[in-house]
Order: structure tokens, then sequence, then C-alpha cells
């Protein structure tokens, strides 16, 4: 294969010519190399971009539902008695409205969904939490019989319009229509229920009617819950505390947030913050991989023009035009890998967009490549190919003429000791001459082993990492000493909770308790999503950090989550105040613990029952059992107290689900090592033998048949590749390591666990697949006719 004839007649210098059909006729390698380098391209630009596009389409969405800047929740009262906040000096409007806890039973679910009805109980000028209609149509005033559906409701239970839901609110049941799906931006990720022990994806729902549902059960125009809209520029925490003082003359105030302490708003940032640990060490990973195999494919491509580079020097080229000869063609090369990887970042950022807004509920915004990103990492490949094709071409000024021609004939190297002890210990011939070649160019066969190396290891480091993540998710769940969690409808009191945990099977139970709290601290506000337990029964193990155990010897003590202390600027031995129900209380840090979802807190039983009004009331049970554990959770869920009963390996799964974008980008991570350890081996392996050519001609010529020459190839690269896997070992477990350390800044604690079956399924698909890589190598050795290589030997 040579170049078109019209390259030939164009008029450039002879070197850049010969340069041109020397990379053409190692297109392939050439094309491989490039590909290398616009993976990384794509992954640095696509998921980055997507991170931004997602964040971006957050703020859409709030905007065009004109999200409240701040939310007041307060104990359930008639509006009248509400006070007026339209003269606050800061403030744009503000309505109220009544959040009520309901359940609804599905088919598609287990256990009934838990539902919050919201009725608007109070009119505003301005829109502030508006709901955007996808489907059907709004709400006509007065319509008692119908509802509107949050679009998660409907996605995750397959509701439509005109279906009849029965929701239980309190100890009745009204049968409501739906009359459309909307999109609220108080609501973009899945909804889950934070009463529950594990708030797995749709176990909360959300619906909306007119406040005549519920004027019925109150008798009055009710409401537990106003949301505020603030002018331009104002100062939100001065707004809050106004609001704050002017709501406690008359309301009993539960808590306030504002956008940015929403849970949503926490989750998404804390989810996306993982991305922005994990993607750049899957682009430094592979970019460091590409420095070394780029290095390694231009320092031989030099290499093996030693001899016309001599000639090209004898006919008075100088040094410096043959280095920009080659150092045009890397320019080509580096663009051609930007340009590829343009094309790959679209369909890697359109994809982590798809999976990540499925994972968590989110609707998929649109992509746009971040012009920062474009130009980093156009400047990131630039940067690989000039520093290897600067260390490459560095060896042009090393050479002379001279020099250059004594490298034109590869067989008179003479054997090393080691070789001629093969020689007379090995005793086939294509396994002799396949070890005497990868011995006789060791420093080559060297490089090569530990490139092919980097792509395995890489691969199974991937691999690894998924494991370690979902092994360190059952095992977490493992080390609980229970064996069932049961969560109910609504708080119960202690004789309640004693009926039902009283039946057979069940030879233990302790109480636990979920709510949300306030916390402040030097200035700082943040929603804890606590839970409450029994210090003299730890049967649900923390992973600390820091710091020791929730004990009955300290009865305000707390243990919060470490990217959560790390927001509030707290650390073991510090305080927080702690604000529900009206209530103030302060609690001392004893230990940090890692945690998956943001604002996460512990506190003993006790305190967080004083703290959050519940008086001797659970919210759930942990229990011991002894029997059929299906048997015993359809006792406990026929139980009209209880919504959900949840086993260990239950649980590891909600867990494992509701991170389920997690777990998709160490996959995606996996496929695309897979695909540069693909291109590693063919770059790499093929170059070196390919390098051998003159040797097996001359073997040919000496009478070896072809299918001996196949056979000396396809061992040349499984010896070559058996040893990178060896050596891929150690990189894959290290990798791993260092990947699993970036994830535990970002999520939870990530434990690094080596299984065999994560190398198994890297390495022996990867040897299996050498021989094929040999094949297509070994048929271009014999395609060239014995001829040609008699006159290029005449020439030397």
């Amino acid at each position: 294969m040579s170049l078109p004839a019209w390259f030939r007649h164009l008029p450039l210098p002879s070197s850049l010519k010969h340069v041109a059909g020397s990379a053409w006729m190692m297109v392939g390698r050439l094309f491989a190399l490039g590909s290398i380098a616009a993976f990384g391209f794509a992954i640095f630009v696509g998921a980055l971009s997507a991170i931004d596009s997602i964040f971006e389409g957050r703020d859409h969405w709030y905007a065009e539902g004109h999200l409240a800047d701040l939310e007041l929740r307060v104990a359930a009262d008639d509006v009248a008695n509400f006070p007026s906040f339209r003269d606050l000096a800061s403030l744009a409007d503000y309505r109220t409205r009544m959040v009520f806890p309901g359940t609804l039973d599905t088919a598609t679910a287990q256990d009934a969904v838990h539902l919050l009805l919201i009725t608007p109980a109070g009119d505003s000028k301005l829109p502030i939490n508006a709901p955007t209609l996808m489907e059907g149509q709004l709400l006509s005033a007065g319509d008692r019989a119908g509802i509107l559906i949050e679009r998660n409701l409907a996605s995750y239970h397959h509701i439509k319009l005109g279906d009849a839901l029965k929701i239980k609110l309190g100890k009745e049941t009204v049968s409501l229509m739906v009359r459309g799906v909307v999109q609220d931006p108080e609501f973009l990720l899945a909804p889950a229920n934070p009463s529950l022990f594990v708030p797995s994806k749709g176990s909360l729902g959300v619906v909306y009617a007119n406040p005549e549902v519920l004027r019925e059960r109150f008798g009055f125009v009710a409401a537990n819950s106003v949301l505020f809209r603030a002018k331009e520029g104002a100062d939100i925490e001065a707004l809050r505390q106004a609001i704050l003082e002017r709501a406690a003359t008359r309301l009993n105030v539960d808590s306030s947030a504002t956008r940015t302490e929403q849970f949503s708003y926490q989750f998404l940032e804390k989810d996306l913050g993982t991305f922005r640990i994990v993607v750049p060490v899957i682009v430094l990973v592979s970019a460091l991989s590409a420095v070394f195999v780029t290095i390694f494919l231009f320092v031989q491509w030099i290499m093996h023009e030693r001899q016309m580079l001599g000639v090209f020097m004898t006919l008075g080229h100088t040094r410096t035009r043959l280095s920009c000869s080659f150092g045009l063609m890397f320019l080509y090369l580096a663009l051609g890998a930007v340009l590829g990887g343009l094309a790959g970042s679209v369909f890697v950022g359109q994809g982590f967009m798809q999976n990540f807004a499925e994972s968590i509920g989110l609707p998929v915004p649109k992509l746009v490549l971040t012009p920062t990103y474009l130009m980093l990492g156009a400047l990131g490949v630039l940067l690989v190919f000039t520093l290897a094709g600067a260390f490459a071409i560095r060896r042009v000024f090393l050479l002379s003429p001279r020099d250059a021609m004594r490298h034109a004939i590869a067989l008179e190297h003479a054997p090393g000791a080691i070789s001629n002890w093969l020689g007379r210990c090995l005793p086939t011939t294509w396994l002799r001459i396949a070890l005497r070649n990868l011995l006789r160019s060791g420093k080559v066969s060297l490089v090569t082993i530990v490139a092919v190396a980097l792509g395995f290891g890489m691969t199974s480091a991937f691999f690894i990492s998924f494991s370690s993540f979902i092994g360190t998710s059952v095992n977490n769940v493992d080390k609980n000493t229970w064996d069932m969690t049961v969560d109910f409808v609504a708080p119960v009191w202690q004789e309640n909770f004693d009926d039902i945990v009283r039946v057979e099977g069940v030879i233990d139970a302790t109480p636990y308790t979920k709510s949300v709290a306030q916390a402040s601290h030097n200035g700082k506000r943040l929603n804890l999503y606590i839970g409450g337990f029994d210090p003299a029964k730890p049967w649900h193990v923390a992973t600390l950090v820091a710091g020791k155990n929730l004990s009955s010897s300290e009865p305000n003590g707390m243990l919060l989550e470490q990217s959560t202390a790390l927001a509030l600027g707290v650390g073991v031995g510090d305080t927080l105040m702690l604000e529900a129900q009206g209530r103030k209380r302060e609690a001392r840090i004893a230990g940090l613990f890692s945690g998956a979802m943001p604002g996460e807190a512990r506190l003993p039983i006790d305190f967080h029952r004083e703290l959050a009004d519940l008086d001797a009331r659970s919210t759930g049970s942990f229990i011991r059992v002894n029997g059929d554990m299906a048997e015993v959770a359809k006792r406990l869920t026929a139980n009209p107290d209880v919504q959900q009963v949840l086993s260990k390996k239950q649980i590891a799964s909600e867990i494992l689900a509701a991170s389920g974008q997690v777990t998709a980008i160490l996959h995606l991570g996996a496929m695309v090592s897979i695909g540069i350890a693909g291109l590693f081996v063919f770059a790499c392996l093929g170059y070196t033998v390919l390098q051998r050519k003159g040797d097996y001609q001359s073997l040919r010529l000496l009478g070896y048949g072809d299918g001996l020459i196949r056979a000396i190839i396809v061992v040349e690269v499984c010896l070559l590749g058996a040893a990178a896997l060896v050596l891929a070992v150690p990189i894959g477990a290290l990798t791993a390591a260092y990947l699993n350390d970036k994830l535990s800044e970002a999520w939870f604690h990530v434990d690094t666990i080596i299984n065999l079956s994560d190398y198994v399924k890297t390495f022996i698909p990867s040897f299996v697949l050498l021989p094929f890589v040999a094949w297509p190598i070994a048929r271009t050795v014999l395609r060239e006719p014995l001829d040609v290589h008699l006159r290029s030997r005449e020439i030397s």
C-alpha cells in the first residue's frame, strides 16, 4: 500500500513525502494511537460538560418553575392565624400551602407508597413553585375530585391520566382522579421518603390538589408551609431572620430552608461532586498511558527509519528539516485525535446525561460542550503529542549518517549468553526463535510489556473498583446485627410498637426514629436527616472515620456524616445547635461517619425524641428474627401501621439502586479502558513484531515454512501478553486503590476488595484474543514477496 500518485507529484520536500509515505504504511497503528488520545479527550470533555449541563438544566428548571428562595415549615394551623409578611422590605411575595402525608397502594410497589398531598392555601401575586404541565390539564378552581401528580410518581408506578387513585389520609381514604402530570422545581430528584430507613426510589410520591380536599378534615383552610420570593439582590439570611421573628409571634416554627439547603440541591451537588473527582481520575490514567504509548511508538517509528534518515543526511538534508517533517506528521495526528475526540465527546456526554438522569429521576437536559473543557482537552492532546514527539525527535539529532547505516542489518546482532542457553535447552524451533527474538530486542520487549500491562491493568482496576463499591455496600449492611427493618406509616406510641413487633418469629426489637432538623454553626445552616438510635442496643453500625460511637453516658452526643461536617466547618468535639418543631437543643459531635447521603446524622433516641417532639413514639424498628424471614415479613406487613419491611439483602439492593449513577461511571470507565487496552495491544504488539519483519523474511529465505513463521509470531505475541498480564496485577490493584480513595472523598468510604474474578474477567478474554491479534500481523509479514526483501538487502 503506497501513497496516491497525486500526492507524490505535489511540490513538497522529499523528506516530508517520505515521512508521509512511512505514516501511510503504518496507518492502522497510527489510527490506534490517535484513538487512545481521542478516548481521553472524549471522556474529559463529554463527561465534565454533561455535569455542567445538568447543573445548568437544574438552574433552568428552578427559574422556569419560579422556585422559592426560602421555605418556612410550621405546625399546621388555620391560615387566618398566620401573620402577614408583606411589609418586609426585601420580600417580593409569599404564599401558604398545606403539605399533608398520605399513602397509596399501587400495583408496582411491594409496599405502600408514601405521599405528600400539597394544596395551595393562600394566593400570591407572583408565581412561586409553579408546576410545569407535561401531560393532561391543570386543575380548575373548585375541582374536588381531581389531582395532579409529579412526573416521578407517574414514571415509577406507571400511573396514567384518568386513573382513579385511592389515597389514605390518616384514617380516611379518598378517591381522586389524575387530571395531569407536572414537573415541580422543588422535586427534581426521584422523590424518596426521608422518614423511611432506606429512602428508596419511588417510595415517596407527590400529588397536588385543591384546598377543598383537606377542608373537611380540618374544618378550615390549613397550612404548614410558607414559600417566599425575595427581591433581586436581597440578603437571604437577613430576610430569613426577619421571617423567623415575625412567624414566632403566632406560629410554632419547625424549620426554614433556602433553596441551597434543600435535599435535592444538596444531593445533586454531592452526587455530581463524585463525578468531578472520578472522571479526572479516568482521564489522568488514560492520559498517562497515552503519553507512554505515544512516546514508545514515535521512538520506534523514527528508529525504524534510521536507514533512510542516514540516506537523507548523506544527500544534504539537515536534521532540522527531517525533524520538521516528523513534527508535521505528529501535528496532523494530534489534530485528528482532537477531531475524533470532539465527535466522541458528544456521544459520551449524551450517554452520561441519559444514564444519570434515569438513575436519579431528572429530566434529560440539553448537552452543551463547555468551551473551557474543549480548550483544555485540545491543549492536553497537543501537549501529549508534543512531549512524545520531542522525545522521539531528539533521536534524530543524536544520529549521524554512519550510525544510521550501521543499523541496516538486524540479524548481525550476536545472540547473548541467555539466548545461547535457551537455544540448547528448548527443543522446538518456533519457541526457541520466539524467545531469542524477544531477548535480542530486550528494551523494546520490556517497553511493550509495560505498555500492554497498563492497558490490562487499567481495565482490571475499574472492575475491582466496581466490585469494591458493591462489596463495601453489602459489607456495611452485613455488619449490622439486626435482620430486618420495619418502617411505620406514622410515628407510633410504645404500646402500639409492642403490638406490632409481637408476632411469631420476632425474638427481639429496638425502636428508631427519623426526622428532619436544622443545624447551625457560625452562621452556617443545613438541613439534617436525623436517625435516633438506642445506644444501649448498638445494632446499627456506623462506619466511623473519626471519634467514637454514640454512648448512653453522653446523652446529647451526635454522629455526623463527614461531608456535612466539612460543609458546616465542624469536627469531633465541636457543638451544633439543632432546631426542630420550634425547639433548640445543643449537640456535641462525638464522631464522624462515612455516609452516602448529604445531611445524615445520628442521635441517641431519647435526645432525638425530645428534640423532635416525638414523646415516646417511634418511626420504625430493627428486629431480630428466628425462622423464615419471608413469613415474618408477611406477618409484619399485615399490620396497617407498617409501611414496609426490608431484609438486609433487600436493603443492600436498594442502596445499590440508589447509587446506580456511581456504578454506571465505573462501568463506563471499564468499557473505555477495554477499548484503550485493545488499542494498546494492537499498536504496541503490532509494531514490536513488525519491526522484525526482515528477520522473518530471512528465515523464509533459509527454507522455514509459513506455518512456522506464523507460530513464531503467535508465540512472541503470547509471551509478551503473558508477561504483561503478570505486571498488570499490581498495576490494577494500585490503580483501583487510588480510584477508591478518590471515590471515598466524595461519596462514602469504599474499601478496596481484591477478587480473583475481577482479574479473570479481564485477563482470560484478553489472553484468548491475543492469537487473533497475532494472526493479521503474521499475514502482513507473509504477504510481502521475498524479492522485495532481497532488493532492500542489496540496497543496504
